[in-house]
């Protein structure tokens, strides 16, 4: 059962509705458009019977096209939704190809809806589902940690690479930084405004505890390579 939302959450949505119609009323008075606004004026031309384009010298026309590849579909938002629909309106022979992994979502602050993917053969009607089960990037045992984590009705994959790898499991709710580890983020925080906590710190000693194995790439998710106080240059390299 939803609870009620407080005062703060209340006020919070109040300011930000305020701020977003500031914003619209700025974009239309400085005559600019955002991305979804982009998305949702293509998606009004073609409705309205506008469907030859042209990019850096490349013209074409909606009616031509045969397949329509929609990649990272797990990101499909309304703005997408609106001009795909006005696409296969104005071509209804035109076939549609999606590939996303729910598992990937990551874009629902940008207006991403995850409705569109679990229900897809309401949008997309006599659709057929095929699942790519073959890992080829990661090792045995990393694939089978990874099906753990696995909701039950969700499809398992398969290692081709038949390497055992390693897999550690640890606690970081358990973590305890050392006296170095805890001025490292001290520091951290003063001068950033991006932040950082004991996770990150116990994410750099576990790099750290590798790289004395051999190179070790770490791909950890955040704005800045700096947010794991403490890393030497030989721990890790942050992909981001």
């Amino acid at each position: 059962m939803n609870e009620d939302p407080s005062d703060y959450e209340i006020e919070f949505y109040r300011i930000g509705r305020h701020v977003y119609a500031a914003y619209l009323a700025r974009l239309e008075r400085d005559e600019l458009e955002d991305f979804n606004g982009l998305m949702l004026k293509a998606a009004e031309k073609v409705k309205g019977g506008t469907t030859r384009f042209e990019r850096k010298g490349n013209a074409g026309d909606i009616r031509d096209i045969d397949h329509l590849h929609i990649d990272e579909y797990q990101d499909f938002s309304r703005s997408f939704y609106e001009l795909t629909s006005a696409m296969r309106q104005a071509n209804p022979d035109m076939t549609v190809f999606a590939v996303g992994d729910d598992w990937q979502a990551i874009n629902g602050f940008a207006g991403s809806d995850l409705a569109y993917f679990h229900n897809f053969d309401e949008h997309f009607p006599h659709a057929q589902h095929l699942s790519i089960t073959q890992n080829y990037r990661s090792q045995k045992q990393i694939v089978n940690a990874s099906n753990a984590l696995l909701a039950d009705d969700d499809e398992l994959a398969e290692a081709v690479n038949k390497d055992d790898g390693l897999v550690g499991v640890c606690n970081l709710d358990k973590f305890d930084p050392t006296p170095l580890e805890r001025e490292a983020l001290r520091a951290r925080k003063r001068s950033s405004s991006s932040g950082a906590d004991e996770h990150e710190i116990a994410v750099a000693r576990i790099a750290q505890w590798l790289a004395q194995k051999g190179e070790v790439a770490l791909l950890n998710r955040t704005r800045d390579p700096d947010a794991l106080p403490g890393r030497t240059p030989k721990a890790a390299q942050v992909a981001l």
